[in-house]
């Protein structure tokens, strides 16, 4: 994955100790927020200074900020296709002493109760119950769709599945219920879909089946599953660009639009509710994107409803 570069202007980081870093040597000086916001602040003035293995790790950590505390420098050079080391040299060119400072500032975001506070228990109890952490972990999940950068792969995602001859969704154990979901909700608004899922993925049956007109989407999440590179080394050699959504696969190469839908922090039951509102969002594009296709489509499924009613 790579990003388009971002003109910035001239500006001196002030981080932990009192280093500075000017990537322009002008001597006007900021200092970000703290937080999330103050990460996207670094990277969005970073990314023109940064080289394309860089960008990828800045990418990443943005993609990745809801959980980024529970996440190692090597795990993270595997979710942006780099070394642990260049990790934490990226994290240094943009303004902080190290992974841990980051790793503290966004820590220091969810202490001070800026994020946590609208999702805690009414009596404002100290330690909140399993629903109140849940719901705090849904809403980072899926408040993160709201950044440009998630946005814009949405969009991207939306465009290629419109012009799909077939789309073939595919994931393994319980998120094969969100692929079913998935082609469900596509199914409804016209566009010819189905799914190769199973407990363990699908087989090799599933993969030799797909074909070179064949868009195909795939879910994955937590451990990396040896039938997921598989699946991207067959279908990357013989059929169109395909939408990966995951929380753990590196980078599948250039004709994939990727969209790290995480699952909450690893120490607490993981929640498919970002990438059910990704898909979510990806149908109302799509809907608007072929508004004739969807009306027709919607049509037949209402006419149908109402023979089997007998209306």
């Amino acid at each position: 994955m790579r990003c388009n570069d971002v003109a910035i202007g001239s500006v001196c980081y002030v981080v932990a100790g009192g280093a500075s870093i000017d990537p322009n040597s002008s001597g006007e000086s900021i200092q970000p927020s703290e937080g999330i916001d103050g990460l996207h602040t670094r990277v969005e003035l970073s990314l023109g200074s940064l080289g394309p293995t860089g960008r990828r790790v800045a990418t990443t950590l943005l993609a990745e900020a809801d959980r980024l505390g529970f996440l190692t420098a090597t795990q993270l050079g595997r979710l942006a296709d780099t070394t642990d080391a260049t990790v934490v040299r990226t994290v240094q060119r943009l303004g902080y002493a190290g992974l841990a400072d980051l790793k503290r500032s966004l820590l220091n975001e969810l202490a001070s109760g800026d994020v946590a506070s609208r999702f805690a228990p009414g009596d404002h109890d100290a330690v909140p119950s399993a629903l109140d952490r849940h719901l705090t972990d849904v809403a980072a999940a899926v408040g993160r769709l709201a950044r440009p950068e998630i946005r814009s792969k949405i969009g991207e995602a939306a465009s290629r599945l419109n012009e799909a001859d077939r789309i073939v969704v595919v994931a393994a154990g319980p998120t094969g219920a969100v692929a079913e979901y998935a082609a469900a909700q596509w199914q409804r608004i016209g566009l010819d879909t189905r799914t190769a899922t199973g407990p363990a993925g699908p087989g090799p049956d599933d993969i030799a089946r797909i074909g070179a007109d064949d868009t195909v989407v795939l879910m994955a999440s937590g451990r990396p599953r040896p039938w997921a590179r598989v699946l991207l080394d067959s279908v990357g050699e013989r059929c169109r660009p395909t939408l990966v959504l995951t929380d753990s696969l590196p980078s599948p190469g250039a004709n994939a639009v990727v969209i790290r839908s995480g699952r909450g922090p690893l120490d607490r039951p993981a929640t498919h509710a970002a990438t059910l509102a990704t898909v979510e969002a990806i149908t109302a594009t799509l809907a608007e994107l072929d508004p004739d296709r969807t009306e027709q489509a919607l049509d037949r499924l209402t006419s149908s409803r109402r023979r089997l009613d007998g209306t």
